[in-house]
């Protein structure tokens, strides 16, 4: 079995600044200023959490058009850290789960 760690959760939301502040009051630090993703057209920011575990969230805010972002509020993705692309692809494609 491969254990690979998880590097951010990533959230949607319509409003960035308000989400930011209500996980910042659950105990989570803002890591990086918010930014402007205009590829993908959204707004993002990451924060981190240390206690009782390490956990890093990824707030998405869809910007006006295109966005990347078209579901309703709440979960998006989840990121993992893997070494290899190509390792990580053969098995995720043998764990019979979805589609990358």
């Amino acid at each position: 079995m491969v254990s690979l760690p998880v590097h951010h959760i990533g959230l949607i939301t319509r409003h960035l600044e308000r989400s930011l502040s209500v996980y910042m009051a659950l105990g989570f630090e803002q890591e990086t200023e918010i930014i402007a993703d205009t590829v993908q057209q959204n707004r993002i920011v990451f924060l981190g959490s240390t206690a009782p575990q390490t956990m890093r969230l990824e707030l998405i805010e869809p910007m006006e058009g295109s966005s990347v972002a078209r579901l309703p509020d709440g979960w998006q993705h989840i990121c993992f850290d893997a070494l290899s692309i190509p390792d990580f692809e053969n098995w995720f494609s043998k764990q019979k789960i979805g589609k990358l």
